[in-house]
């Protein structure tokens, strides 16, 4: 629902530039927006649009909380750095979220490198293991479902990105740590 507000927030901010006669289409959704002969009404359209921008930023920003909250059982200390706590020193120990899609990764430092728990919206989770070398970062995850999978990811500060492998098929992820 977030993204579809952001969407529709989009359309209603396009349309009101350029009068109208815009269609914007993401994934299953599209909106239309028809002309606006009137400039006090393309002025509205811009402030439905920011509404609805700022409306599905709040949801967006609620789903991080929920991936917070499910995980907040099994890691006690989550969420911390989000009250203002001091995090770990550890270049990445703490959780890390994909923006695009409100999953996210628990590195926990263990003996032989990191445990990691890849928890997805609805509540599904994968478990496996991590090993940082320098700025390189390597997962491996197991999944009933697709088997086992892993990421190739480069560390910088607060952000990694890099690829992802599953059943053969290449994908680029990105991850930025909210603790």
């Amino acid at each position: 629902m977030d993204i579809v507000l952001i969407v529709l927030g989009a359309a209603c901010l396009i349309g009101a530039v350029v009068g109208g006669g815009v269609k914007v289409k993401q994934k299953d959704t599209e909106v239309a927006v028809p002309v606006v002969a009137s400039h006090k009404r393309q002025v509205l359209l811009a402030i439905l649009g920011l509404a609805f921008i700022a409306g599905g930023w709040h949801l967006y920003n609620e789903n991080q909380q929920r991936v917070e909250d499910m995980l907040r059982p099994i890691f006690p200390g989550i969420g911390a750095a989000s009250q203002g706590a001091r995090r770990s020193s550890d270049a990445l120990a703490g959780v890390w979220m994909h923006p695009g899609d409100g999953s996210s990764m628990h590195f926990q430092k263990s003996d032989d490198g990191y445990d990691v728990i890849s928890s997805k919206p609805g509540g599904f989770t994968d478990k496996g293991t991590a090993t940082l070398d320098k700025d390189e970062v390597s997962v491996w995850l197991s999944n009933p479902m697709v088997g086992d999978y892993g990421y190739s990811l480069s560390l910088s500060g607060d952000h990694m990105s890099g690829t992802g492998h599953v059943n053969g098929q290449v994908f680029p992820v990105a991850l930025s740590r909210i603790q």
